[in-house]
C-alpha cells in the first residue's frame, strides 16, 4: 500500500494536474499525510473527498492543504462546478 501511495504521488508530482481527487478511506487517515504531501509537492488543487461530515476531518483536510473538502453524497453536484470554475 505504502508503494501504491508513493507511485500516486509521483505521478501527480509528475503530470502536475489542475485537480487532485482524494476519497477518504475511513478509517484509513493516511489520506490526510498523501494529500499534505501532494500539496506541499505539486501546484495542483486537492479535493478530498469524505463519507462522514466530520468538523475534525474538515480541520485535518485544510491543516493538510486541502482546497475542497466534500462530503460524498454532496460531491456528483459540487465537484462538477469545482472543476468547470477552476
Amino acid at each position: 500500500e505504502n508503494d501504491v501511495s508513493m507511485h500516486g504521488i509521483v505521478a501527480m508530482v509528475e503530470l502536475q494536474p489542475d485537480f487532485i481527487v482524494v476519497i477518504l478511506d475511513i478509517p484509513h487517515l493516511r489520506a490526510f499525510g498523501i494529500v499534505k504531501k501532494l500539496s506541499e509537492m505539486t501546484t495542483s488543487k486537492v479535493i478530498l473527498i469524505s463519507v462522514l461530515d466530520d468538523d475534525n476531518y474538515r480541520e485535518m483536510a485544510r491543516q493538510s492543504g486541502v482546497h475542497h473538502f466534500l462530503v460524498a453524497t454532496e460531491a456528483g453536484t459540487k465537484l462538477l462546478s469545482i472543476v468547470t470554475e477552476g
